[in-house]
């Protein structure tokens, strides 16, 4: 009897992902993307849309023609009566604009919110193209998905159609604990993870000015630190308990978020959600998060606020590690009702785009 209700529950979850697997698969929703990113892979997946990233690491000159084949051939192949598309990329969003009346598809577009509002008035050829591709991509599109209502506003003042989605909160603990990655070091101190990528818009100077007066704890700060780093010593004023991860595995990623005692992530943007920081909530990790209007309507008490500086980044690592357990359980509480609100959300949209197929 006992294996019977085992194989049970085996079969049943098992059956139920056979099947929205192959609904998939016979609908007529693909996803396109030119950068593989969790947000894209789990609303395709929500959406019921086929999930295509073509990606190719090469110079722009080489990049973007060769996608752009790749896209058409694999337009031609599927015929799909609904595409959504990622922005970023500019360019494929552009490129579908041109050549959706050649293949009659609705164009959903989850452009985030990248929209770089502080070049809108840059004199340079790069932003004016930029910007002009903006308006004209948000106009075309039949639905754009944008992550708060400031954007949803911009968006309509240009003539666009959008709806405000943030990101699902992922399921990404594993059935068991992950192994730390072999990189973490001195264990018996407290591990603080900086989720960075090194673009502009990070207080990377600040973070590495706090993490060097923190040698009682070990900092670990992930993505490329070669784009700053071309003309500078890596340890230059950095302690060693200062770890750059340099690009790594997901699942080392993963890892390390799920080992660490504190996630940061921060901005020195407005407008925009982290995506740091809907992993760190999955993991019901004590969180930081730049102080900004944006993240703080949306976030709440699940996070820790603080100012870019180093001085302020140092304060608060130390506030939140000394009511680590307390903060636990604001993100356990909190994640409830973003859920909620996030389900909520998606049957809105979905209904749009329903409409929005219907109408072809």
């Amino acid at each position: 009897m006992e294996r019977k209700v085992i194989l049970f529950k085996i079969f049943i979850p098992s059956l139920y992902y056979v099947i929205k697997y192959v609904v998939v698969l016979m609908s007529n929703r693909l996803w396109i993307s030119w950068e593989d990113h969790r947000r894209s892979r789990e609303l395709a997946r929500e959406f019921g849309a086929s999930y295509h990233p073509i990606l190719l690491d090469a110079n722009r000159f080489v990049r973007y023609p060769i996608l752009s084949f790749l896209t058409i051939i694999r337009l031609i192949k599927l015929r799909p009566s609904l595409l959504f598309c990622q922005n970023p990329s500019i360019v494929l969003t552009s490129f579908l604009v041109v050549i959706r009346p050649f293949f009659r598809f609705r164009l959903i577009v989850d452009r985030h919110s990248n929209l770089k509002l502080e070049t809108i008035q840059s004199s340079s050829a790069k932003w004016r193209l930029f910007h002009y591709l903006s308006r004209l991509t948000i106009r075309k599109a039949d639905l754009t998905i944008v992550t708060n209502e400031e954007i949803k506003e911009l968006c309509q003042k240009m003539g666009g159609r959008a709806a405000v989605l943030q990101d699902k909160i992922p399921e990404l603990r594993a059935g068991k604990p992950r192994a730390r990655p072999g990189f973490m070091q001195e264990l018996d101190k407290p591990q603080i993870m900086f989720v960075t990528m090194f673009d502009p818009d990070e207080p990377i100077d600040a973070i590495i000015e706090a993490s060097r007066r923190m040698p009682e704890y070990v900092c670990y700060l992930t993505g490329n630190y070669k784009k700053i780093f071309r003309n500078r010593s890596l340890d230059e004023n950095v302690e060693t308990s200062t770890i750059f991860t340099g690009f790594v595995s997901d699942e080392d990623y993963l890892s390390l978020m799920e080992n660490s005692d504190l996630v940061v992530v921060l901005t020195k943007k407005d407008l925009i959600l982290n995506c740091g920081a809907y992993e760190a909530i999955s993991f019901n990790k004590p969180l930081i998060l730049s102080d900004t209007a944006t993240l703080r309507d949306y976030f709440n008490n699940i996070a820790v606020y603080t100012k870019n500086d180093s001085r302020n980044i140092e304060e608060s690592i130390k506030c939140c590690l000394a009511v680590s357990d307390s903060m636990v359980a604001n993100v356990i509480d909190g994640k409830v009702e973003l859920k909620g609100d996030w389900e909520n959300r998606f049957i809105d949209i979905n209904e749009q785009i329903k409409s929005i197929e219907g109408c072809r």
